[in-house]
């Protein structure tokens, strides 16, 4: 469920990213006026600004001139919808390692990754060039 709501505010954001990409290189103001049609000018209903299912649900076309429109807005608002999940997980398994290292002080990087450690972090350790 988590995931589920870590995706909306994703999309969320990718439409918002939509309205920058789609706005600030003609000049218009991000944060004053709807949304319109690129073609026919025709301010956007409240129900048509709804991200990806708008879109899917109107099959990609204004509701008024029926031209199609790009498939910039859906895709970037899925993948910044799936991007905000991959983060999300990567915090997960960030602060579950790092509470594992707080209840179980005795797992050291040098520990947990073993050899690994030894051969690459080390050489670079100042203290260990008297090796």
């Amino acid at each position: 469920m988590q995931f589920f709501f870590v995706f909306l505010f994703g999309v969320s954001i990718g439409s918002f990213l939509n309205v920058l990409i789609d706005r600030l290189p003609r000049g218009e103001s991000v944060l004053v006026g709807w949304s319109h049609c690129d073609f026919c000018k025709k301010t956007l209903r409240w129900y048509e600004l709804i991200p990806m299912v708008s879109w899917i649900i109107q099959g990609g076309c204004c509701r008024r001139c029926r031209r199609r429109l790009s498939l910039q807005y859906p895709l970037i608002e899925f993948a910044t919808g799936i991007g905000f999940m991959f983060l999300f997980q990567l915090s997960r398994i960030y602060l579950t390692s790092l509470s594992l290292n707080l209840q179980f002080p005795f797992f050291s990087p040098e520990t947990f990754f073993g050899n690994l450690s030894v051969g690459f972090i080390r050489p670079f350790n100042k203290a260990s060039r008297t090796l």
